[in-house]
């Protein structure tokens, strides 16, 4: 294994800042897309609709694997975005006038 140069170490910092970066943007996409499950909840409860729709979930992992790059497999996608919707479930509308019996959609 070659040894590392000071140049290399910086390279390392640099492109963990630039992850920090990426991990914060991406939390605040996460509480952005939290924010909007929770009002469709909310929406959905006025209108005794369920709010989980499990057809919607397969459409929205088709488009996401459509538009991938192949940066991660296909497969792995599908785990991170069913953890994503399996979170989402968990969410609470954001009024309480939405039963709180059923299962949130994600």
């Amino acid at each position: 294994r070659p040894a590392a140069t000071s140049a290399d170490a910086r390279e390392v910092t640099r492109l963990r800042a630039e992850l920090d970066r990426v991990n914060l943007e991406l939390l605040s996409l996460l509480e952005e897309r939290g924010r909007l499950v929770r009002q469709v909840m909310s929406v959905k409860g006025r209108l005794d609709m369920p709010r989980r729709d499990d057809s919607r979930e397969r459409e929205m992992i088709g488009a996401l694997l459509r538009a991938a790059t192949g940066v991660y497999a296909e497969a792995m996608l599908v785990r991170i975005f069913a953890a994503i919707f399996e979170a989402s479930r968990e969410l609470r509308p954001t009024d309480s006038s939405a039963p709180a019996s059923r299962a949130p959609e994600g």
